[in-house]
């Protein structure tokens, strides 16, 4: 929702890539800049030495999608959360039905290991 993507870019602003492209939105001969994705992650301390990092979002418009936007995204927010925390482990969250994600994270973002928890 609206208010945790604010919260997490207020919080964890060095977790936050977006991606822009240039659109004649206007039919006019004019490219502007528009919002073609953006990425954002967190880390949470587990005991006193391992970091866990957290893919929270990951959204790239339809039309920008399946040209390595959303991978490029979320592996320079992982790149971020190596270099400043040394993490141990990346999550990502999504849910049991949405295939598509689940794919994405685990042959293009390299995560070896699938869990479903039913609520």
């Amino acid at each position: 929702d609206e208010f945790e993507v604010v919260s997490l870019i207020n919080s964890h602003p060095e977790f936050c890539y977006i991606a822009e492209a240039e659109e004649d939105i206007n039919n006019d001969g004019k490219k502007e800049k528009v919002l073609a994705g953006f990425a954002l992650g967190s880390v949470h301390m587990q005991g006193k030495r391992r970091c866990i990092g957290y893919i929270d979002w990951v959204v790239v418009e339809p039309r920008f999608q399946c040209l390595g936007i959303g991978t490029s995204l979320v592996k320079a927010v992982v790149k971020t959360m190596k270099s400043e925390f040394q993490i141990q482990r990346l999550v990502a969250d999504t849910p049991a039905e949405n295939q598509p994600a689940i794919n994405f994270f685990l042959t293009r973002i390299g995560l070896n290991e699938k869990v479903t928890l039913s609520g």
